[in-house]
C-alpha cells in the first residue's frame, strides 16, 4: 500500500475543563444578549411613550417655541419606532443544517438590535439636549 492510500492517523487532545467552560459561557452570553437587548429595547418604548406624554404636556405650557417642541417630540417619537424596528422578529430562508448559514443569521440578529439600541441612545440625548435647550432659551413673561 502506498502512502497517499493509507488513512491517517489523527491525535487530537480533549479539550479541558477550562475550555469548555468558556465556549458554554460564550453561547449563554451571546443568547441572554439578544434576551437583554429585547429587554432594553421594551423599556425604551415605555420610557419614550412617557417622555412624550410629559413633554406634550410640559413644553407646551412653558412658552417653548413652536419649533422647539416639534424637534423634541421628533426626536422623542424617532426612537419609540426604532425600538418598535429592532423588537420585529427577523425573518429569514436559513438551512437549518448549514452552520454558517445559522451562525450568519444569529449575528445579524443581534447586530440589528445593537443597531436600534446604538441610535436610540443617540437620538434620547439629542431629544434631552434639544429640551434643555427649549426651556432655557424660551421668552421669559
Amino acid at each position: 500500500m502506498t502512502d497517499e492510500r493509507r488513512p491517517r492517523i489523527v491525535q487530537v487532545e480533549s479539550a479541558s475543563e477550562d475550555d469548555t467552560f468558556l465556549v458554554d459561557w460564550g453561547r449563554e452570553l451571546f443568547s441572554s444578549s439578544v434576551t437583554l437587548a429585547n429587554d432594553v429595547l421594551k423599556q425604551v418604548i415605555t420610557i419614550c411613550s412617557v417622555l412624550l406624554t410629559a413633554a406634550v404636556g410640559f413644553l407646551d405650557k412653558t412658552g417653548v417655541a413652536r419649533g422647539w417642541q416639534v424637534l423634541v417630540f421628533a426626536l422623542l417619537l424617532a426612537p419609540l419606532v426604532l425600538a418598535f424596528h429592532g423588537l420585529v422578529p427577523a425573518q429569514a430562508v436559513v438551512d437549518m443544517r448549514d452552520v454558517d448559514e445559522l451562525r450568519k443569521f444569529r449575528d445579524d440578529i443581534l447586530r440589528k438590535k445593537r443597531r436600534a439600541l446604538r441610535w436610540v441612545t443617540w437620538l434620547l440625548v439629542a431629544a434631552f439636549a434639544c429640551a434643555m435647550l427649549a426651556v432655557i432659551t424660551r421668552p421669559l413673561t
